[in-house]
């Protein structure tokens, strides 16, 4: 009985990890000053396949199970965002890239998963701050490899 318990909390621990990043997205939607996008499965099903010249969708449209975008202006709201954005240092993602320049900050990382994979791109600039989540059975590479270079 113990082992199940425990089992039982090991697992809901670790779905909360994933659930803790997309509540930053219900918690800020409302906010004046941000904006928020949503594009479900079904969406990216639709799209398999799309290709125009720069985006390449081909063969990975239907192993994308959702993409979340944050995106802020308001100088005042932006702190509140940093400060819940940065729980993902704590909550067992990796660092892919982070990049530095003229006060730009860019991050990505990614949590592998049993399921499905996700990717969150942080971008932090001195007048705005974005989130991208992308969740998804694809790998890294197939992820690269739908933009064009």
């Amino acid at each position: 009985m113990k082992r199940l318990i425990l089992t039982l909390i090991t697992a809901l621990l670790m779905g909360s990890a994933l659930w803790a990043q997309e509540d930053i997205f219900e918690k800020f939607a409302d906010r004046k000053g941000v904006t928020t996008v949503y594009i479900s499965k079904k969406m990216f099903s639709m799209m398999n396949g799309y290709n125009n010249g720069s985006i390449n969708l081909n063969n990975i449209g239907s192993k994308i199970s959702g993409l979340q975008i944050l995106s802020c202006e308001d100088k005042t709201v932006i702190p509140e965002i940093r400060k819940e954005a940065a729980r993902i240092k704590t909550d067992g993602y990796e660092v892919l890239m982070r990049i530095k320049e003229e006060g730009e900050h860019v991050t990505i990382y990614t949590k592998e998963g049993k399921e499905e994979n996700q990717y969150i791109l942080l971008a932090d600039e001195p007048q705005e701050f974005t989130i991208i989540m992308l969740n998804g059975k694809l790998t890294l590479e197939e992820l690269q490899g739908t933009i064009k270079r």
